[in-house]
């Protein structure tokens, strides 16, 4: 028993363990990872202790050792590929540390700001689950995933309808009043997430059939998606919907009716959760909704705004917290003051560092009569955040690796690949008016490694799955 369990032990040191045993275990490593990620936001709303997202640290230095372990075994193995997307992020990684430690605070950067840990640390774990993911070669594998993953969105979003619609309780608060954030620590994040998954599940019911499952698991992320009242997630999710349109429409009209099936399930209940989540909390509830914050309500402000700057309109004063406040949500404004600083700051090569990005922006006069502030710590567009934080050196890396993802897929014969690559145009799109967060990130750098892995290991004609 002991010259056993001594045996076993030196092949796990010795890095002799079999392909297999070590891939499935690869696969629950990040299975088991995803879902403790949804802990930590738990738990804050029943301590209601800034001191308990500390646990997020935990449980990314706990998983450092296996996805190491995992990475070093591939290595030295010999399964692992020196890829041009592996060049390109482990340049990215390296770019981002130089970036770091010609910071004004490094520790700050490595760890990453207090409420956003998005540090290096985080970017280490978000690199190892990539080149980790790339092993999920095989589609009857990357579907497993993907309906674990489903059942994680819906946990989500039961707690995002609570959130919204049930009165303050001990595990749930209402700050965000009929919004829902289903553990993503914001309805934004929350928004990006089941954006992603709504996308997946409707291109599969599409695109396959006997997907009973899939049909469920795509209304209820749909649903998520609509309770977290995010414009930008949204809006991504209605441009792939126009592309998956006008695709059905000229290239498979035997798909035209589920289509419009889909789409009448979209509107009803874009309906039904817009209209009621607002209702509720407003008049049973009596909470102060401002409907500028729905999706509808963000929409409308944005075409307001773009009028006001086509007809040289003067803006409106700000008179009070709730104008303030909306004022303040407005993306253009945020952008503007995040590239005029980096500009000023000479610092467009390698950035400020990572999470280390902090602007003060002067708003207006409060309902006190005093100065108003208002701390800007992310650009609210990825692309331009990563340029403030660590360059526009690493905005091109990172670009360069998105469009070599987008080639691989597009060459690849595994429909699988297609349909997970519109989901990831989809995040991409979002982080246009979005920033990453670490309770999304890991699903897009997830599914990122899968499309890589997929499109190099399960070499399936057909694209059956």
């Amino acid at each position: 028993m002991y010259k056993k369990i001594e045996g076993v032990l030196n092949d796990i040191l010795k890095f002799k363990v079999s392909k297999e045993k070590v891939d499935k275990f690869n696969f629950y490593s990040i299975a088991i990872y995803m879902f403790l990620m949804m802990i930590p936001r738990f738990l804050y709303e029943i301590v209601k202790d800034y001191g308990i997202e500390n646990i997020f640290y935990t449980i990314v230095i706990i998983f450092m050792i296996p996805f190491i372990y995992i990475f070093i075994y591939n290595i030295k193995n010999k399964y692992h590929k020196n890829s041009f997307d592996f060049i390109l992020m482990s340049l990215y990684l390296l770019i981002v540390f130089i970036s770091m430690m010609l910071s004004d605070n490094p520790f700050k950067c490595f760890e990453g700001s207090f409420g956003r840990k998005d540090g290096f640390i985080t970017l280490i774990s978000y690199y190892l689950i990539y080149v980790n993911s790339r092993n999920i070669n095989k589609s009857e594998d990357v579907i497993k995933v993907i309906k674990i993953f489903f059942v994680y969105v819906i946990i989500g979003t039961i707690y995002a309808f609570i959130d919204a619609y049930l009165p303050e309780t001990f595990i749930t608060t209402k700050a965000y009043a009929h919004m829902g954030y289903g553990l993503s620590a914001n309805p934004n994040f929350f928004g990006t997430y089941t954006m992603m998954f709504s996308i997946i599940g409707l291109t599969i019911c599409l695109f396959k059939e006997n997907s009973n499952f899939f049909i469920a698991c795509t209304i209820i992320s749909y649903i998520g998606l609509l309770l977290g009242e995010s414009t930008g997630p949204f809006a991504s999710f209605v441009f792939v919907l126009i592309y998956l349109l006008f695709y059905t429409f000229i290239k498979r009209k035997d798909l035209i009716n589920k289509m419009i099936i889909w789409l009448s399930i979209f509107v009803s209940l874009y309906a039904i959760i817009n209209y009621s989540s607002v209702y509720v909390n407003r008049n049973i509830y009596h909470l102060d909704v401002d409907e500028r914050s729905t999706i509808q309500g963000n929409v409308g402000s944005v075409f307001v705004l773009i009028s006001k700057n086509l007809f040289n309109l003067e803006s409106t004063k700000i008179n009070n917290k709730k104008e303030l406040d909306f004022i303040i949500s407005n993306r253009f404004e945020v952008w503007e003051s995040v590239w005029k600083r980096t500009l000023d700051d000479h610092n467009l090569l390698l950035g400020c560092g990572i999470d280390n990005l902090s602007i003060y922006r002067v708003m207006g006069v409060d309902e006190n009569k005093s100065l108003a502030f208002y701390k800007i710590d992310k650009a609210h567009n990825v692309y331009l955040n990563i340029i403030a934080e660590t360059g526009i050196i690493s905005l091109i890396i990172y670009l360069v690796w998105i469009v070599y993802i987008h080639i691989k897929a597009i060459k690849s014969k595994n429909k699988l690949v297609h349909l997970l690559l519109i989901a990831f145009i989809g995040y991409n799109i979002q982080a246009i008016f979005n920033i990453n967060v670490i309770y999304v990130m890991p699903y897009y750098y997830i599914f990122s490694g899968i499309i890589i892995g997929l499109s190099e290991g399960d070499k399936n004609e057909t694209g059956e799955y």
